[in-house]
């Protein structure tokens, strides 16, 4: 072998010694951060009695509210038109998503005129307003999250910067606003910025969102994100019951004051008694209410944030006919009011949709396309006196519980999910038995 050669052999040799220190270097990495990661998902953080605000304080004016989507309206009056509408139904609150980046579209530059003017109107139409904060301007994201392709429901790139909105909206507002959601959905990955579902990061901010609003609003009520309802466990999409496990692992408990669910029934009647992590229905609610009882978070109460079936055919909750969705809806406002003392507040999926005539969210709106007000609007209105008032007030339900200081919320007997007991379990339905539209496996009662 020539000298040349065997240099070469040497040189190559060193080379390969340096990608194994490399690829070693980056292995240890990884595992130090994973380690790091574990350690703090393994510190639960129960809340303390101080933590802990009053049940009733969690719970809205009203039980029954809807999901809407303001910024369709070009002047005011068309806003009030349509809050005043929703009233007269007898809903009394409103859930608004606030757009981060609309408010605040560079660093400490705000633009509070959009703001101003819809909590006005929320306001004049005698309306509980319920905010979710979400999404993020280009400056304060990653990078990564800004090009090539713009990412406007990424995190933040530091929570700091959201936690400094947040408190401002807060101080700005707090003498309107009660009701905070911090995000939407982040346990799937559209709206976590297409990447990894993470429940510490959220976790993380999260816990810089809350104690900013506490602190501009001591009276701020801190809801978690609405969980999306999933059944899938993977990198993209976390179903909602270990979501929040993780979250409470993560020392998340002392920072939301409600957990938001969205419990649709995606075609399943509302007392179709499968409650497990593969099925999607109505009833998926008990599931995060045990996950709730095994982490001693008893006596934080439950927002369902968005609830509802749909009757467009060839959708992706299920089409279920128009008589059923609204049988179904009221049903399911009727047993949450009488049967489940834990949920505080119950919200229909949307009002109208801003979007064109052909989107299938179209299928859960309280009105036409061409503005009309459907058979279930009318219906909610009936509902809704039914149930003790035009306004279903919440107040009146809250006694139903005894607040148990750290030992939790406890039940009556034989409810389902109450306190230290499973209670009656939900009868197992009869095999044959027509029911929910849709539905898989054991049927619903009709």
């Amino acid at each position: 072998m020539s000298s040349q050669t065997r240099r070469g052999l040497r040189r190559f040799l060193a080379g390969l010694r340096l990608l194994f220190l490399y690829l070693l270097f980056c292995w240890l990495v990884l595992v130090v951060s994973l380690a790091l990661r574990a350690a703090q998902e393994a510190r639960p953080a129960p809340k303390s009695p101080a933590q802990r605000i009053h049940f009733a304080q969690a719970a809205p004016a009203s039980f029954s509210g809807v999901t809407v989507e303001l910024e369709q309206y070009t002047t005011s009056q068309a806003r009030r038109n349509a809050l005043a509408r929703l009233e007269a139904a007898g809903f009394g609150w409103v859930r608004q998503r606030f757009d981060w980046a609309r408010l605040e579209p560079g660093p400490g530059q705000f633009d509070w005129t959009w703001s101003d003017q819809v909590l006005r109107d929320i306001q004049a139409a005698g309306l509980e307003p319920v905010i979710v904060l979400d999404g993020s301007p280009a400056w304060a994201r990653a990078p990564r999250d800004r090009a090539p392709a713009d990412n406007p429901l990424a995190p933040p790139e530091e929570p700091a910067d959201f936690a400094r909105f947040a408190g401002a909206f807060a101080a700005r507002y707090g003498d309107q606003v009660r009701f905070y959601q911090v995000w939407d959905e982040p346990n799937i990955a559209p709206h976590w910025g297409d990447r990894l579902i993470d429940p510490v990061g959220y976790a993380r901010l999260l816990r810089a969102a809350s104690q900013a609003l506490r602190q501009a609003a001591p009276d701020a009520v801190v809801i978690l994100a609405a969980l999306a309802p999933t059944q899938d466990r993977g990198h993209t999409a976390i179903d909602e019951p270990y979501f929040l496990e993780r979250l409470y692992a993560a020392g998340a408990a002392p920072d939301f004051d409600a957990v938001a669910v969205q419990p649709f029934g995606f075609g399943s009647a509302p007392d179709d008694p499968r409650s497990r992590l593969e099925v999607l229905t109505f009833q998926r609610t008990r599931l995060i209410r045990r996950t709730m009882l095994a982490a001693g978070d008893g006596d934080t109460p439950i927002w369902i944030a968005r609830y509802g079936w749909n009757r467009r055919p060839n959708n992706t909750w299920r089409a279920v006919s128009p008589e059923n969705q609204a049988r179904f809806a009221f049903h399911v406002l009727e047993m949450a009011w009488t049967e489940w003392p834990w949920v505080v507040a119950m919200g229909w999926a949307i009002d109208a949709p801003a979007a064109p005539p052909e989107d299938p969210r179209w299928g859960f709106a309280l009105l036409t396309p061409a503005g009309q007000a459907t058979p279930l609007l009318e219906g909610f209105q009936a509902v809704h006196a039914e149930l003790g008032g035009e306004k279903v007030r919440g107040e009146g339900r809250i006694g139903d519980w005894e607040m148990g200081g750290t030992e939790g919320i406890k039940g009556t007997e034989g409810t389902e999910g109450g306190e230290g007991s499973e209670g009656t379990k939900g009868t197992e339905g009869t095999e044959g038995s027509e029911g929910s539209e849709g539905s898989e496996g054991t049927k619903g009662t009709k």
